[in-house]
């Protein structure tokens, strides 16, 4: 009976599919594939055909061999993938190792309260650039050059400063910094928007600092801004209750003015919120006085509006700053701001 060689292939193919074990495939090999196969044997009576058969035969004695060859070692590899030893199977039954996701930073989560507080009452979220101009973040605020008040914000200048009088200008010869607050975003807002307008900025600030569990040299604020007419510190403190009321999950949150001074508003106010952990009875986080520091705020200059074509006279707003550093670290109990920016998982885990 004449050897039919792709019979032979399909029946060598459909036993290799049925192989779970090295053992057993050793055993398939030697029995297709080996010098005693079937196949071997006719490969080595080759020499006995006449040329024309012997080509012909050579072929699919060839071709035959080397799909049985490829699939024998896919299931070799694949074998060898799935054991961890030669007598130890892995148990693919078991569940995988857990994965390790990433966490979030505080910080991100305060940011992202504060900005749908905002948005629901339909202010836009704007950014601009940490590198300033001393223009927009002294100047345009009502801070001229010599104001004392620069004194308060430590100011990292990039270069050194030009002097002369075109210093004050904000398309010659600027002085640049990073910012030392997020103040200058409302005048670039201005400068674009005409009123009404309502605007919250985020970003990144910078103040040469002595390093301390309250103070870093990189912080990051959030600045407030509502132009329109009629507008007064009472709509400043309606929005502000409704927005920590928000973040720190408190049905009602308190809030008190207290006389303070920044250049670029008038009048300028301290706000404090009642303590949402003892709700006005005194703790150790509000220093047993119900009342808890949140953020500097006031009436926009005339000035500052002046600086950006917009009629004092006919226009009015509040400006605010929240710093995001003391929320978070009011709301989830960080004691040390410097553990935001510390490597240490321990902190963001919990988060």
């Amino acid at each position: 009976m004449e050897f039919d060689i792709e019979s032979y292939r399909n029946e060598a193919l459909k036993s290799l599919k049925a192989i779970n074990d090295n053992k057993a495939l050793d055993a398939w090999h030697n029995h297709y594939l080996g010098k005693q196969s079937q196949l071997g044997i006719l490969n080595k009576e080759l020499k006995d055909k006449k040329a024309e058969e012997r080509k012909t035969l050579g072929k699919e004695i060839n071709k035959s061999r080397g799909d049985m060859i490829r699939q024998y070692e896919d299931k070799l590899a694949y074998l060898n993938s799935i054991t961890t030893s030669p007598t130890t199977d892995i148990d693919l039954s078991l569940p995988a190792k857990p994965s390790s996701y990433g966490f979030r930073n505080p910080l991100t989560l305060v940011e992202n309260d504060l900005i749908k507080a905002f948005e629901q009452m339909g202010f836009s979220v704007v950014t601009g650039p940490d590198i300033e101009t001393e223009y927009y973040n002294f100047d345009a605020l009502n801070i001229p050059e010599e104001h004392p008040a620069r004194e308060m914000w430590d100011t990292i200048w990039v270069s050194g400063k030009n002097e002369g009088s075109e210093k004050k200008s904000k398309n010659k010869n600027p002085n640049y910094l990073l910012r030392t607050h997020t103040s200058p975003l409302q005048v670039r807002y201005m400068e674009n928007h005409q009123p009404p307008l309502k605007m919250v900025a985020l970003g990144t600030t910078y103040r040469y600092e002595a390093l301390d569990a309250t103070h870093e040299v990189q912080f990051h604020q959030m600045e407030g801004l509502m132009i329109d007419k009629n507008i007064n510190l009472g709509n400043l403190k309606y929005i502000l209750e409704k927005t920590l009321s928000f973040v720190f999950n408190e049905p009602k949150i308190e809030i008190r003015f207290r006389p303070s001074f920044f250049p670029f508003v008038t009048p300028g106010v301290e706000m404090d919120m009642s303590c949402f952990n003892c709700h006005g009875d005194g703790c150790n986080i509000c220093g047993h006085t119900g009342w808890i520091e949140i953020c500097g705020a006031g009436m926009v200059h005339p000035n500052v509006l002046e600086n950006v074509d917009i009629n004092p006279k006919e226009w009015q707003g509040f400006a605010f700053g929240l710093g995001l550093e003391r929320i978070a670290m009011l709301k989830y109990g960080i004691s040390d701001i410097r553990l935001f920016h510390n490597p240490d998982l321990r902190l963001l885990r919990q988060f």
